[in-house]
Order: structure tokens, then C-alpha cells, then sequence
């Protein structure tokens, strides 16, 4: 079989709001095969671009649709179109394990301060001089009462909203996505991304299988302050003035951590 390619002029080129798409032509002569296997013989000729090859001149632009056509029983005339491949198809493109896309996004999470990631009812505590906080005047008035003691109370409820970023990741690998979905609420315990524990949270995942691989997408949140928050206990509406950290201020953990690492790619 012999391939001639781009020695037909009417190959085409064109640039709209999609990228750019060139389509090149080759014209097959002397095929020898089953009149049933023409068409195969034909795509997997030797000189033949197969589908995902990237253009000889515009590497960036992919073979993504193949059309064979007859011209008579011994001649076929195929046009090759490239164009700029989407994120999901990159997926099929690129080595298994490789990040082929990435989208970034903003978002709000929230989060219930009322219970630890353990299921646990928070508490705060305090050890001070009790506070009675009144408005005088419009402005706030802290009145302490005499004697230390510690003060001890419940978390009420505050679904508080976090702005954060967040990352869609997308990657084609061998690895099932139920097999992760131990991850989902987690966020990182050690270094990930290069980012310190606490940074990442984990919220969702999504994949499908094509030709034998999982195109699968990760949904991952980061927070710069990291996802151990914190809660200040308040008096008559208002936190004492001197609450600090330990003392008033408690810091909890909503979500419990596992090893990022082990899914096999970074942001």
C-alpha cells in the first residue's frame, strides 16, 4: 500500500473562536486487502496519521478525526482534520499519571463549628475575670467582675462561611475512582503540593473509563490559614478582651487528615 500525503491542494485551514483546525489529505493507492478489511488496512497503513498524532508543523493541534473515503476499488482518499484537543480528550493523549488539566475556581465552604471532626461536641475555655459587655452610648463596654475562675461552655452552632480556591484536576490513569473515595473530607496531614498539613481539603472526585484507561477528576479546596479553624468564646454576645489561644480561642479540627501523597499527583 503506498500513502501519499498533502499532495492534494484542497486541504483546508481555518480559525474561529474554537482555535485554529487544518486538515491535510492523503491519497492510498494499491490496498491490499479483504474487501471487509479495506477500511482497517487503510487507517493503519504505514506514512498514516493515527488518531491523537500531533501535527508535523503545529504540535499543539491533534489528528482527532479520520475520514476514508473511495475513490474507486483500488484508490481511497482520507482527510485528516487537527485541532486543538479538549481537556477530556488531552486525557487520552498523555502519558498514565499525568496531570492533563487543571481548572482553578473559587468557592465558599461551610463549615459546621458546632462538632469536631471526631463527632465530638466542641467546648471553649476560659480563665478570667467573668465579662458583662453593654453599649453605652453606642460604644461597647467590658465590665469585669472580681476573681479569676474557669468558664466553660459549649460551642453553639455557627455555619460559617470559608472563601476559598479550589482545583479541578484532571488525570488518565489505571486507578478505579472508588478506590479513593477514603479521601473525600480529608485534608492533607503531611506536605502536599508543597504546601504545609492542613491546607488541602478533599471534597470530591469523578471519573469514566475510555479505552482501558480512567480519565478521573479531582476536586480538591485549599485555605492559606489552613482547615484547623477556630472558635472564641463569647460573653452576652462579645469575646472577652484578653481571649488568646487556649484561653478563650479554640482552635479544633473539622476534618480528619490522611496522606495526600498517595494519590499520586500534585497541583
Amino acid at each position: 500500500m503506498t500513502v501519499h500525503l498533502d499532495k492534494i491542494l484542497n486541504a483546508t485551514a481555518r480559525e474561529d473562536r474554537n482555535g485554529v483546525q487544518l486538515t491535510r489529505i492523503a491519497h492510498l493507492t494499491a490496498i491490499n486487502a479483504r474487501p471487509d478489511a479495506v477500511h482497517a488496512a487503510a487507517l493503519r497503513a504505514d506514512g498514516m496519521p493515527r488518531f491523537g498524532d500531533p501535527h508535523p508543523s503545529f504540535p499543539g493541534l491533534r489528528a482527532l478525526d479520520i475520514v476514508l473515503e473511495a475513490i474507486d476499488v483500488k484508490q481511497w482518499r482520507a482527510t485528516i482534520t487537527y485541532r486543538e484537543p479538549s481537556p477530556e480528550e488531552r486525557g487520552r493523549f498523555v502519558p498514565l499519571g499525568t496531570v492533563s488539566d487543571v481548572e482553578w475556581f473559587s468557592t465558599q465552604v461551610t463549615v459546621d463549628r458546632l462538632y469536631d471532626a471526631e463527632g465530638k461536641r466542641m467546648f471553649h475555655w476560659y480563665a478570667g475575670n467573668p465579662t458583662a459587655i453593654t453599649i453605652v452610648g453606642g460604644n461597647v463596654v467590658e465590665t469585669r467582675v472580681a476573681g479569676f475562675r474557669a468558664v466553660g461552655v459549649k460551642a453553639e452552632r455557627a455555619d460559617v462561611q470559608v472563601p476559598s480556591v479550589g482545583a479541578r484536576v484532571t488525570i488518565p490513569e489505571r486507578t478505579n475512582p472508588r478506590t479513593r473515595q477514603r479521601f473525600i473530607g480529608m485534608t492533607n496531614r503531611g506536605y502536599w503540593s508543597g504546601d504545609p498539613p492542613q491546607t488541602w481539603l478533599f471534597v470530591g472526585l469523578a471519573g469514566r473509563l475510555e479505552r482501558g484507561r480512567w480519565i478521573n477528576t479531582y476536586e480538591v479546596i485549599y485555605r492559606q490559614d489552613t482547615w484547623l479553624l477556630e472558635s472564641v468564646i463569647e460573653f452576652n454576645g462579645a469575646p472577652p478582651s484578653d481571649a488568646t489561644l487556649g484561653n478563650g480561642i479554640t482552635r479544633f479540627k473539622v476534618y480528619a487528615s490522611d496522606n495526600f501523597n498517595q494519590l499520586g499527583f500534585s497541583v
